[in-house]
């Protein structure tokens, strides 16, 4: 872990801390839609003269709700993997620190 460059480490945190907001409202979004598509199915059954039950089941069937779910699950995926990649990212420069401290303390004691 030699020469490392703290503007480095500080400029890939920031990255990916962005990338993580990013995708995480990006999911929230889709999530937004989806309950939208959702939403929109469930009143067109209903104006169709369909119970709330029965338009219910058919918003759940609706080939744009299953599209929006599929959507929304695949940005939280997302949002998933790219809050892993920061937390790594800040485990990696806690990691170094400490070794960083480690070797300090080492030479004091010599």
């Amino acid at each position: 872990m030699q020469n490392v460059d703290p503007q480095k480490i500080h400029a890939g945190l920031i990255e990916k801390g962005k990338e993580a907001a990013r995708t995480r409202a990006y999911a929230r979004s889709q999530d937004r839609i989806r309950k939208q598509v959702k939403a929109r199915a469930k009143l067109a059954a209903i104006n169709l003269g369909n119970t709330a039950a029965k338009a219910e089941e058919m918003a759940l069937i609706d080939q744009d709700y299953i599209a929006a779910c599929h959507a929304a699950e695949t940005a939280e995926e997302e949002a998933g993997y790219a809050a892993v990649e920061y937390e790594a990212a800040q485990a990696w420069l806690d990691v170094w620190r400490t070794l960083e401290s480690t070797k300090r303390a080492e030479m004091q004691l010599r």
